[in-house]
């Protein structure tokens, strides 16, 4: 039986993340950053598409550990080979799961509304079809895929454009948004303008963060 869609959320460890953001932001903040937009994502799927199953593909054990504290499913990399191979790992696992589309999302868009979630997913059908929300430097912040399969990954530099020629390519449905908010990652410095919160509320992060390490530690012991 086929289940309906499964949302994707890679995430790096967040030492790794942030990197561009090197001249603007200390090491810790970076952190923090990386952190609270990932936890920001997926309380957004909790409080309005709990109805969705999220998976967060990553090889960090502090992630894994906030994403199954919102229920969501993990996929665990022993090692990361990058983003497009992360991706056709979750692929392969939504498959394998049953589902007939995927949802790609980032975990650094600076705020997610519900009403334009809620208009990319309308494009969700039954043929093979394929939706991209254009981030703000041509880039893909959603694929929307069916099935998940439907094209190769090519995340990287103007990867819309990639995304959208691998669709038409095959003759399939491809639909282009310019979303506001989806469109706005938070990669450089004059992202940061668009946070929700200013940076210096972001530390609070740093105490869920020890208390998850704390927790893996002890679990760790106790094995």
């Amino acid at each position: 039986m086929k289940r309906s869609l499964n949302i994707v959320i890679p995430m790096k460890p967040p030492t790794e993340s942030k990197q561009r953001l090197k001249g603007t932001l200390e090491n810790e903040q970076r952190y923090q950053l990386a952190m609270t937009l990932f936890e920001q994502t997926l309380s957004f799927f909790k409080a309005h598409f709990c109805h969705l199953p999220v998976l967060v593909v990553t090889s960090s054990d502090l992630v894994a550990s906030l994403a199954t504290r919102y229920g969501a499913k993990v996929l665990f990399e022993q090692h990361s080979d990058g983003l497009n191979s992360a991706l056709q790992k979750a692929t392969q696992w939504s498959l394998t799961q049953g589902f007939k589309s995927q949802l790609i999302l980032p975990a650094d868009i600076a705020s997610l509304k519900v009403d334009e979630l809620t208009h990319l997913l309308s494009c969700d059908s039954s043929s093979p079809s394929v939706a991209i929300a254009v981030a703000k430097d041509k880039g893909t912040n959603a694929l929307l895929c069916t099935p998940p399969d439907v094209i190769p990954f090519r995340f990287g530099f103007e990867s819309s454009k990639a995304h959208q020629l691998e669709a038409l390519t095959r003759s399939l449905d491809c639909h282009l948004f310019d979303f506001p908010f989806l469109g706005q990652d938070v990669d450089i410095a004059p992202d940061l303008r668009f946070l929700t919160a200013p940076l210096h509320h972001l530390a609070a992060i740093s105490q869920v963060s020890s208390n998850l390490e704390g927790e893996r530690h002890a679990n760790l012991n106790a094995r």
